[in-house]
């Protein structure tokens, strides 16, 4: 039976987190007011906010206990900084809020837990620091908080942990058992429309998901990629063109093995403790290799064309294969079943580095980010800036509770101007609107302090929900109706912590639009633009090395180039992760975006695919001279993509597709058998495997040319309508 409208609407999701931020943060704060002092009592109510609104540590226990243990300690330590300096100098406080700030945003690129929490501890350090009170009021303070922290972080372990990600799971787990279901039969349109369904369906859940895991731990970062990855195994099933019901004993054995494993991720991602079959489908892969090179061998010159056909089905069917076994190591990852590899799957890679290899690897993402030409460093510098000027602008006004400028820029700011722009407007409507409701609230309840209490979770409720499943407005109304009930059950004013509320907010309104203009202000379009521009042309650069060394003898190495294309891919994955947490009002495609994204992905593989082919048992360097029309398809296809990405960063339109010569592959295995007097077998053999990785690459400019045009459609579009 189908759920009814209103059921619909409703963010399950979103619901469980307001619900467990509504019983737990009232419950800090109730026994905050009953056993400590007034000191103590904000930072219970805020400090559970942050806990269970605010921050999302996702991975196995353990490790997200680490994560929360650390945020504790350095919770404790932003507390007793922001005390300290409360009462010192202006410039102190200024100057402390920008370089912690900075530290804090910045470092969330080398540990994916410093980047989850940063919003949260900007907030640690901002209260105390722009609520002066004297030395003395530490320990309550740091009473408070560890009051919420007691309280609130066993909460995220007991009561629907994980929220977000569950209902990914779920909708991959769908999507993976349709993908199975298509690769036994990708003849029957049912179960292609149904996969296409699922598919569909999961890629538009993760886009109306708020706080996307984009990355935020090797858990989460693996159930985003996730996403991509089952959406490119659909595309590679149903693409027009070779079919992977190829023909023989050793390509059914490893499309029956494929689909096994899909379906074993499938039950996996669903929450059965089932094993995944990786060993068959890389010993079926293995055999199909090697029996497709035998074949080759044994092909006569009548029979070319036939061959050629059948090596396209098999290319296909092996890239059906390794994207299966791709998507089996994300669902490892994503169900727990073994530790991310890399930087994000390491508990301690900033908190203790343990090894050189860690070392190398935080030293290496510092590096590649430490430059104006990258979305974090341009972000850290925003937020840290907008934070500092805050302070100052909060000092220099005499506002009265100047903390809440520091939150009005931290929830405001975005990382443009035009985006800043719109935030304003819609954090002040919202603002108004909350005031509105809540003096109507306050007037009504008047002094009776039981109905304050009644009001304080329902308030709570609506202001953890609306973010993340209304708006932003929503959420800035819903918070500054949590704000009047709150305050007044601290201190009771009324009303008239409504006009302070939105003085601060208005003058945290104005620090954000400095900042927006004058910091950085082309904003996410120009760096998408950059990044997408970068990963292409980085992407094809290795596309052409390692081709050319398939022709020239050269083995495939991580060399400069290969650093290179890494390097490009990581500053695109900080922008699209960034522009995907942020709404920032540009008008951009996110689905051709994601597509875009995982193009340096696709020819980072290929080009590994190729440089494996010179380390073959069979191989034989066919030289460049002898292949002048497979060396014109590398230039071409390359090309390609080098003016693809230089197009999207100009703002051309794309060239059209690469189409390749049909004579090319019988030419090519003909080639084989005149190869047996001359050059060897192998020599022939190599052309068709480097040309069928050139295909493949061909067979994507179409995709990405489409997405290539919708990307910035809307902006154009909108750009036309003003003009």
């Amino acid at each position: 039976m189908n759920p009814s409208p209103p059921t619909e609407r409703i963010d399950p999701a979103a619901l469980r987190v307001a619900l467990r931020t509504a019983i737990f943060m009232p419950l800090s704060f109730a026994l905050a007011t009953a056993f400590l002092s007034a000191d103590a009592r904000a930072m219970a109510a805020f400090g559970s906010f942050i806990i269970l609104a605010m921050v999302t540590f996702g991975g196995r226990p353990g490790p997200r206990l680490i994560a929360w243990l650390s945020l504790v300690l350095g919770g404790c330590a932003l507390i007793t900084i922001g005390t300290l300096l409360s009462t010192a100098p202006t410039a102190a406080g200024v100057a402390a809020a920008g370089i912690v700030s900075f530290l804090i945003f910045y470092l969330g690129v080398v540990n994916p837990y410093i980047a989850a929490a940063r919003s949260g501890a900007v907030l640690l350090l901002a209260l105390p620091l722009m609520v002066e009170v004297p030395a003395s009021a530490i320990d309550d303070r740091l009473a408070g908080w560890l009051l919420a922290s007691a309280l609130c972080i066993p909460a995220t372990y007991l009561l629907w942990r994980l929220p977000w990600v569950g209902e990914l799971r779920r909708q991959e787990a769908r999507a993976c058992g349709a993908l199975a279901d298509l690769v036994r039969d990708p003849g029957s349109e049912e179960l292609r429309d149904r996969a296409y369904g699922r598919v569909s369906t999961l890629r538009r859940r993760y886009l109306a998901t708020p706080h996307r895991p984009t990355g935020a731990t090797g858990v989460s970062a693996a159930i985003a990629t996730l996403v991509e990855e089952l959406g490119w195994l659909y595309a590679l099933i149903t693409v027009p063109g070779a079919s992977i019901e190829a023909d023989g004993r050793h390509a059914h054995r490893l499309r029956i093995a494929t689909a096994e494993l899909l379906d074993c991720s499938a039950r996996a991602l669903a929450g059965s403790d089932v094993r995944l079959p990786v060993e068959p489908v890389e010993s079926a892969l293995r055999e199909l290799v090697d029996g497709s090179a035998r074949e080759l061998v044994e092909i006569a010159e009548g029979d070319a064309e036939a061959a050629s056909r059948q090596l396209e089905h098999e290319f296909r069917l092996r890239k059906v294969a390794y994207a299966a076994l791709d998507s089996a190591r994300l669902v490892a990852i994503a169900t727990e079943r073994e530790k991310a590899p890399g930087v994000l799957g390491k508990v301690w890679t900033w908190v203790a580095l343990r090894s050189r290899g860690q070392v190398e690897a935080a030293g290496r993402l510092i590096t590649e980010h430490a430059n104006p030409r990258s979305a974090w460093f341009q972000n850290s510098v925003r937020g840290a800036t907008g934070i500092a000027l805050a302070v100052l602008a909060a000092d220099l006004l005499s506002v009265q509770n100047s903390f809440w400028v520091v939150l009005g820029t931290l929830s405001i700011l975005r990382n443009n101007a035009l985006g800043t722009r719109e935030s304003v407007w819609r954090a002040l409507g919202g603002t108004l609107v909350g005031i509105v409701i809540g003096t109507i609230l306050i007037d009504l309840i008047g002094g009776d302090r039981v109905l304050l209490w009644i009001a304080l979770p329902l308030s709570v409720l609506f202001a953890s929900y609306a973010p993340r499943a209304i708006s932003f407005a929503a959420g800035q109304a819903g918070f500054a109706l949590l704000v009047m009930v709150l305050y007044n059950l601290i201190e009771p004013v009324g009303w008239q912590v409504a006009i302070i509320r939105i003085q601060d907010v208005a003058v945290g309104c104005g620090v954000c639009l400095m900042v927006g203009l004058f910091i950085w202000p082309r904003g996410a379009t120009a760096l998408i633009r950059r990044s997408l521009a970068d990963s292409l042309e980085a992407g094809a650069k290795l596309v052409r090395e390692r081709a050319y060394g398939v022709l020239d003898g050269r083995a495939g190495v991580e060399n400069r180039t290969w650093e290179e294309a890494v390097a490009a891919s990581d500053r695109l994955d900080s922008v699209l992760r960034q522009f995907l947490d942020e709404s920032t009002g540009e008008k951009i495609d996110q689905e051709a975006l994601l597509t875009l994204a995982s193009s340096g992905l696709r020819l980072r593989r290929t080009a590994k695919g190729m440089g494996r082919i010179p380390v073959q048992p069979w191989y034989v360097a066919p030289g460049r001279d002898a292949s002048p029309r497979l060396e014109h398809l590398i230039d071409e296809v390359t090309g390609w993509y080098e003016t693809v990405g230089g197009g999207i960063e100009r703002d051309e339109v794309p060239p059209e597709p690469v189409e390749v010569d049909p004579d090319i592959p019988r030419a090519l295995v003909t080639q084989i058998d005149a190869g047996r007097e001359g050059e060897g077998l192998g020599a022939g053999i190599a052309r068709v495997w480097l040309y069928e990785n050139l295909a493949y690459l061909s067979e994507l400019s179409a995709r990405y040319e489409r997405h290539a045009r919708d990307l910035f459609r809307s902006e154009r579009e909108a750009e036309a309508q003003s003009g």
